[in-house]
């Protein structure tokens, strides 16, 4: 908002002394902008306070007033006769304690009111204090004598323009007169007046329209057909036949060969494409060929393929039925190597297949490989726009499930999840809970799920960034973080069910703090001031204002403690700054610290919140008393160790009495 200045001229106090006194007083004022230029005919809404006892006192009466500026950039309102906010003002006690006029505009007409300063009212108008708590006592007193007049004072200098009064309404009209008298006689008619000049031209007209084209006439008849011309000349005679030339001698005539056995019936074919019978006794070309060196089907072979088959218009490219379940068959197996089970891909395999520690129950793809880096199945996916590299899809249970087994402690991970890409925040893994609401039911969906062996100690989720390190030590972590800038960097609401803690070093191992925690949201600042001459003046940090709101509603709380010897301090809080006294009119220079409290802003109303994650019940029910963690790391440790064992025991319980029930998924 830009600067505005209010420049008050005068808070004029009403005169009148006799019984019926008016309850208001002028307050006139000059509206300027940033540069001192007078703000003329600007709509101007005010609320206008009076405070009881101080600047920042309790206010007794509140009212709003519209007005507007003259071409002076002045205005001029009677405070007490503006809408109502809050008291009374002809209750007001101008008898008790001082009083201070509190003015806040919004010169845009609106109500984002601005305050432009606390005056104090040091002259009460004097019939209102008489009116109302001053001048108690006995019957007024006989009139003295008048005294003389005094001399006329000098004449004051011209005083501002005021401002112009609304116009008064219309009055009514009057009644007519007397009756309307008789028509006078008609006068001589004049003379005839000369004839006026011409008028100038009118401008050519437009023209008009060409006509629409005639009709076409009818098409005459058709001449008689001309006299057919005479021929040509006549064809000549067809020349003699040439003379025969005479006939080569006959060469000798060659030995008759064997005949052969007699045939079944008519081939026909294509080189390189394997023969079928295409009638009961001849043949022709099937759709599979054969070049020697691979073999196509629907398909040239290709010099890459052994085999090569195309789908052509058929649903299916290559299918392969299979008819038995016995432990070890398959639908198809692709075989690298003369040893069973090793560096082999199976369709549908029946049984139980164990290879390197793990064992596999009637999978639908099998994929084995032998010692080494090579990896069982592997996925690419190029082009632009390309689908996802592997979709793995359950009706129950899991999706993916992906296990090792770190045999020499190298560390082995179960599923690691890289990209490349240089667009910002691509994950390496992305994990999506997208299940179907129930009516009635609050379903808590989970894109990734982390849990561990819960035999030892270890955390479900672990973050490392740079400059982090891995967790360690004997604790149980749902979600462990750990990076050079932020371990955990969250935008929204943090919420916990237990207490909020800091881990510092300390001569016996690392130890826990613990936050303080309000139903309302607080920002706090801290410092030091000292007194001059028993007063001072503290400057709110300028950063410190931009994250807190300070207002009527949402004052701060200061706590002060003076460090050295003096009569008491107090606190006159503003909205920036607030100022500190000492009590009885002291007058000392001691120092002294303080303690700042702040609504932090946007939160300034909050107290308490429902925690939807939880159940809206009365659940008070389920806590109970908690007892502190030991200082000793070893005390502590075996109370967890204690806890962990009780509670693996209940759940192997209550495992077995479900898979009983339900069965084993």
């Amino acid at each position: 908002m830009k600067k505005i200045q209010l420049l008050a001229l005068a808070v004029v106090s009403i005169m009148a002394l006799n019984a019926q006194v008016p309850q208001a007083m002028n307050y006139q004022a000059v509206a300027r902008n940033a540069s001192g230029q007078e703000l003329v005919n600007q709509a101007v809404n005010l609320r206008l306070s009076i405070l009881d006892g101080g600047p920042t006192g309790s206010p007794v009466y509140v009212e709003t007033q519209s007005t507007a500026t003259n071409s002076l950039g002045l205005f001029t309102v009677s405070v007490g006769q503006g809408t109502v906010i809050s008291g009374v003002f002809s209750a007001i006690n101008w008898s008790t304690g001082s009083k201070y006029l509190k003015v806040e505009a919004d010169i845009t007409g609106g109500t984002n009111y601005v305050t432009f300063g606390n005056s104090q009212l040091l002259s009460v108008p004097y019939a209102l204090y008489a009116a109302n708590g001053g001048g108690g006592g006995g019957a007024t007193g006989p009139t003295g004598p008048q005294g003389p007049a005094g001399a006329n004072g000098a004449q004051g200098p011209q005083g501002i323009q005021g401002v112009t009064g609304p116009t008064g309404p219309t009055g009514l009209q009057g009644s007519g007169g007397g009756p309307t008298g008789p028509t006078g006689p008609q006068g001589i008619q004049g003379p005839a007046g000369s004839a006026g000049p011409a008028g100038p031209t009118g401008n050519p007209g437009t023209n008009g329209t060409n006509g629409t084209n005639g009709a076409t006439g009818a098409t005459g008849p058709t001449g008689p057909t001309g006299v057919t011309g005479a021929g040509g000349g006549a064809t000549g005679p067809t020349g003699p036949q040439g003379v025969a030339g005479t006939n080569g001698t006959n060469g000798p005539t060659g030995p008759t060969g064997p005949t052969g056995p007699a045939g079944s019936g008519s081939l026909s074919g294509t080189v390189n494409y394997v023969p079928k019978f295409i009638t009961t006794t001849s043949l022709g070309n099937s759709q599979i060929q054969d070049n020697g060196t691979g073999v196509g089907v629907n398909n040239a072979p290709t010099a890459t393929d052994r085999l090569i088959v195309a789908q052509g218009t058929l649903t299916n490219g290559f299918r392969v039925n299979k008819t038995t379940n016995t432990a070890g068959a398959s639908t198809a197996r692709f075989n690298e190597t003369a040893a069973g089970l090793a560096q082999d891909i199976y369709i549908n395999y029946s049984g139980a297949a164990a290879a390197g520690g793990f064992t596999a129950q009637n999978p639908a793809i099998l994929s084995l490989a032998a010692q080494g880096n090579g990896p069982a199945i592997q996925a690419i996916t190029v082009g632009n726009d390309s689908s996802a590299t592997l979709i793995s899809q359950a009706w129950n249970w899991h999706a993916g499930f992906f296990n090792t087994k770190d045999t020499l402690n190298f560390g082995a991970i179960a599923v690691v999840g890289v990209n490349d890409s240089r667009t910002v925040y691509a994950p390496g893994v992305y994990g999506l809970g997208n299940g179907n609401r129930t009516a009635g039911l609050d379903t808590g969906l989970v894109g990734v799920y982390g849990s561990y062996n819960t035999n030892d100690y270890g955390a479900g989720v672990m973050g490392v960034g740079f400059g982090g390190t891995e967790a360690s030590g004997s604790a149980d972590v749902g979600v462990f973080g750990s990076a050079a800038d932020y371990a955990f960097y969250g935008v929204g609401d943090y919420a916990v069910t237990g207490v909020k803690s800091a881990s510092v070093p300390t001569s016996k191992g690392q130890q826990l703090v613990y936050c303080v925690e309000s139903p309302e949201i607080w920002f706090e600042d801290f410092g030091h001031g000292k007194l001059q001459n028993g007063k001072a003046t503290i400057k709110l940090d300028d950063l410190f204002l931009e994250t807190v709101v300070i207002d009527n509603n949402h004052p701060m709380v200061v706590t002060i403690t003076p460090q050295g010897n003096c009569k008491g301090l107090y606190v006159v809080p503003g909205t920036n700054s607030f100022e500190v006294k000492e009590l009885r009119n002291g007058h000392s220079n001691v120092d002294f610290s303080f303690r700042i409290t702040c609504k932090r802003r946007n939160y300034e109303d909050h107290r308490f919140g429902a925690d939807l994650a939880a159940s809206a019940n009365d659940n008070r029910g389920l806590y109970s008393h908690v007892s502190p963690k030991p200082i000793n790391h070893n005390e502590a440790k075996a109370i967890s160790e204690s806890r962990k064992l009780n509670n693996n025991s209940q759940n192997r319980l209550a495992k077995k009495v479900t898979t009983s029930a339900t069965g084993t998924k």
